[in-house]
This record gives C-alpha cells, structure tokens and sequence, in this order.
C-alpha cells in the first residue's frame, strides 16, 4: 500500500482521527514499504504496519493498526494481525507460532 492510496481513504470522521497518527508515523519511520492494506470494494478498509527485528529469528512486530470507521466490526484488523512477511499473505491461526 503506498502513502498516496492511504490519504485517498481519509475521512472527516472524528473516529478516523487516528489514521492522521498512522500516516505520521509511517512517515516519521520511513516505513510505508512495510504497510499492508486489507481493500474492500476498491478502498483501503483496514491498514497495518509492520517492522521486522534487527535480530535473528527475524520476528513481525506490529506498529500500528487503523480500521476505517465504516469498516469496523467486520473482523479486518483479526485478518490483517496474521499478515506473514515471507509469504505476504494472511495466514489462518492455526498456522501462527504464538511465542511470547
């Protein structure tokens, strides 16, 4: 997902405010070559972004996540959570290692 489709999904919604924080944040970090978008009909419905560990195992860590307001309740940020960096895909739960 690039920064230009992001900002085309933003609203006036006062519940979108936080997505004005998750472009800054990509920004701040350099980072929108890491940010995964889950579309519906043609729009960004839900974003992440993702980092990689400097150490080895390289390990997904989460940033930020925005649901669109309208997109809420759908279960999206559940899709995007599993996003697997390799494989850039979403993967079931029961494909995913949980370890703490």
């Amino acid at each position: 997902m690039t920064r230009e489709e992001f900002i085309s999904s933003l609203t006036d919604l006062k519940e979108d405010k936080f997505a004005k924080t998750f472009v800054a944040k990509c920004d701040m970090i350099k980072g929108w070559d890491n940010c995964m978008a889950y579309w519906d009909q043609g729009e960004v419905a839900a974003a992440i972004l993702v980092t990689l560990s400097k150490r080895e195992p390289k390990v997904a860590n989460l940033q930020l996540l925005h649901t669109f307001y309208k997109h809420r309740g759908k279960g999206l940020a559940k899709k995007l959570v599993n996003w697997d960096t390799v494989l850039k895909t979403a993967i079931s739960d029961l494909e995913v290692d949980q370890r703490e």
